[in-house]
């Protein structure tokens, strides 16, 4: 039992700070963000994105998202061209996140409250789930 009353599930549950919202840019430039329902229209908001580059011959079989990938990876499992090639078809996801080292860089800023970290952590690791296949596998590069 806990403090309240209610039956220990046994499992192992990580918290934070809103939790059980998610966050939507309000100014990219800025770093600004803003803490909404789950269910906000602009959650699940769709944008395009553009191909910048191509590599090697099957190039349009592999894709390098450079920056923020949450809106690169909602694309892909909502627009229906992106989402049949992609959605439980991806072998293999590799993610290399800021570390949330409090330090500034030039092209993003690595100084986020924990809470805004894990929860933007949670976002971009459930939508690349989404698009891994049952024998596929995501990496995510982390310090320690």
């Amino acid at each position: 039992m806990t403090q309240n009353g209610s039956k220990l599930s046994g499992k192992l549950e990580l918290n934070w700070v809103n939790k059980n919202k998610t966050l939507i840019v309000k100014d990219y430039g800025k770093g600004q963000y803003e803490w909404v329902n789950q269910n906000d229209y602009r959650v699940s908001e769709v944008r395009l994105f553009k191909e910048i580059e191509k590599f090697g011959k099957n190039s349009s079989d592999n894709l390098i998202i450079c920056g923020d990938s949450l809106n690169a990876l909602t694309s892909l499992s909502k627009i229906p061209e992106y989402r049949k090639k992609y959605v439980n078809k991806v072998k293999l996801i590799y993610i290399d996140p800021p570390f949330n080292t409090g330090q500034m860089f030039t092209n993003y800023d690595d100084q986020l409250e924990h809470s805004v970290w894990l929860t933007m952590m949670r976002d971009r690791v459930l939508k690349a789930y989404e698009l891994l296949s049952d024998d596929g596998s995501l990496w995510v590069h982390l310090k320690i």
